[in-house]
């Protein structure tokens, strides 16, 4: 049954600072080394960006009416979407919180006409995307600088 507390809605431009907030925390839980460095010296890496919300390629999890996680995507010019990020404030890993944001995006996507997602994966997270039926299809340099793990899903 699932938890009553736990809802999960599309996200707004109000919830900009929130979800910032959930960014923060869950990334700062879980780097270090030259990464963990580069993000405190370059916060603009902890934002959402706007137009996301702005969008609607944003999938918010609540608890008790409260932003504990959310997944950003984005829609572009092929059949293939782009999940940008997916981020759970720490005190709520391992609820199923990624789970239900995930199913939420992928019912948004297919919605839209995508027939697959692809997502840069941080090394903490490759076990929960192959856990929902991501492969790995190769890897690719980030922004701070490590190379991640490229996955794909078919949607379809």
């Amino acid at each position: 049954m699932p938890d009553p507390t736990i809802q999960i809605r599309r996200g707004v431009p109000s919830d900009h600072r929130a979800l910032n907030a959930v960014m923060r925390r869950a990334s700062l839980a879980v780097e270090s080394g030259e990464v963990l460095r580069l993000l405190l010296a370059e916060p603009q890496h902890l934002e959402i960006d706007i137009g996301f919300l702005e969008r609607g390629e944003v999938v918010v999890a609540t608890v008790e009416g409260e932003p504990a996680g959310f997944a950003s995507y984005l829609v572009g010019g092929s059949d293939e979407a782009e999940l940008d990020g997916m981020f759970v404030q720490p005190e709520f890993w391992r609820r199923g919180l990624g789970k239900l944001m995930f199913r939420a995006v992928e019912r948004e996507l297919s919605g839209r006409q995508a027939t697959a997602i692809r997502v840069v994966a941080g090394m903490s997270a490759v076990d929960f995307y192959k856990a929902v039926g991501f492969e790995i299809i190769g890897e690719e340099k980030t922004p701070l600088g490590p190379v991640m793990p490229v996955m794909r899903k078919a949607l379809r």
